[in-house]
């Protein structure tokens, strides 16, 4: 925009280049912590407006105590208290067949083995039979005292099937409400609640340690963007002098220029500071912005003055005037081409241009026309020799009808 090409001349007029490029590194990096602090303090902000529910689900775990391998061992134990009668009905009648009855198994083998035993001197292979029938009572007498000890330990305890019963209830009331296949997922649950509450309550920390690496960033890129400021407004009064200088060379001795340095809002991307060029062509005039107050003549040659001052303070390789000689003629076009002759001894200028004198400046003059071939024109370009630049620079004083007249002024043109 035309706010910030003038912003543009300042800066380059007041060689503001490296503070700028230093000040914008900051900046961006500031626009980013920025952004970071932000998205910081929603997160914080929507984490805190979870907390209590988060403390509420982390309380009821927590109160569960709940441990990895519970959930199994007391499905086992509702099973055996369920069935606990059952369970002890069928152990009283293993003890009674093996031992407790006249014709249990433990009576009959004893029997049996008392009876072989009489047989054995007779029978060779009887005694490796009476071993193994010893052995086998040996094993049953064994499963029979475990019978009676487990059956000792199977109680018949509604109390204790109560709570199992209550214990589990729970357990698969938490693991359907937070969707959770066992208790260990409960278990690793419990553990992310605790952290995110521990995250929230150092939240303040962590948003206070970004303020302030946020806070410092913006002291700096401030402290940066008050030295640009008073590199602007120290070169404005030089800049308005030689700005004001060139245009009574240009023929307007009246012209008033002015520059205002104002103070932004807040930080932007060229600092702290707006800029704004104020013209007046005629004495006494009010001075107003460019746009409301300049001709088209008057605008060439304000803008010429200060390009032409900005090509002294920048090392821009090229600059390019399209037709900057708008509205103006005879002794002001004369002394613009000398201006940008002078231009032209300090970097390379390309100049479009209809005016005699300020082409006949040039160190090359290139000649841009039209072709018409069939319903279409074709545009070219070509490098005119010094006799075709002579006709050309008549052409232009004369029109398509050069006079004798015309190729002596454009040989006087071209020899100046």
């Amino acid at each position: 925009g035309n706010s910030q090409f003038q912003m543009k001349v300042i800066d380059g007029y007041a060689r503001n280049q490296e503070i700028l490029e230093n000040y914008r590194q900051h900046f961006q990096e500031y626009q980013q912590l920025v952004l970071s602090f932000r998205k910081l303090g929603d997160e914080m902000q929507r984490l805190k407006d979870e907390k209590d529910y988060l403390i509420f689900q982390h309380g009821q775990l927590e109160a569960a105590r709940l441990s990895e391998n519970e959930q199994e061992e007391l499905e086992t134990e509702l099973r055996q208290l369920t069935h606990a009668e059952e369970i002890k009905s069928g152990l009283s009648a293993a003890e009674q067949w093996l031992q407790d009855d006249s014709h249990a198994v433990l009576h009959l083998l004893k029997e049996c083995q008392n009876t072989l035993s009489r047989t054995v001197h007779y029978l060779p292979e009887g005694k490796e039979l009476l071993e193994r029938l010893e052995s086998t009572y040996i094993e049953l007498k064994d499963v029979t005292r475990e019978i009676v000890a487990l059956n000792g330990k199977v109680q018949l305890d509604p109390e204790r099937l109560n709570e199992v019963r209550d214990r589990l209830d729970l357990i698969y009331a938490l693991e359907k409400k937070h969707r959770a296949a066992c208790i260990g997922d409960l278990i690793r649950l419990q553990k992310e609640l605790s952290s995110k509450i521990s995250m929230i309550n150092s939240s303040d920390d962590e948003l206070k340690t970004a303020g302030e690496k946020l806070l410092r960033k913006k002291e700096h890129l401030v402290q940066l963007s008050s030295e640009l400021s008073a590199r602007r407004h120290e070169c404005v009064p030089s800049f308005e002098k030689h700005v004001t200088g060139m245009l009574r060379d240009l023929n307007m001795p009246n012209a008033s220029f002015r520059v205002l340095v104002g103070e932004a809002a807040d930080l932007a991307q060229e600092g702290k500071n707006t800029v704004q060029f104020l013209f007046s062509a005629n004495k006494n005039a009010p001075l107003q912005e460019l746009s409301k107050v300049a001709s088209g003549g008057e605008l060439s040659r304000l803008m010429l003055s200060i390009k032409s001052l900005l090509s002294d303070a920048t090392d821009l390789p090229t600059l390019v005037f399209d037709e900057i000689d708008a509205g103006i003629s005879g002794e002001v076009a004369e002394r613009v081409g000398n201006i940008i002759a002078q231009m032209a001894g300090r970097m390379q200028i390309i100049n479009i241009t209809h005016l005699p004198q300020i082409a006949s400046k040039g160190k090359t003059h290139l000649l841009v026309y039209k072709n018409e071939e069939g319903e279409s024109a074709v545009t070219g370009i070509r490098v005119l020799s010094p006799a075709e630049r002579h006709q050309e620079i008549a052409r232009m004083l004369s029109g398509e009808e050069i006079t004798s007249e015309a190729l002596e002024n454009a040989r006087s043109l071209l020899k100046n």
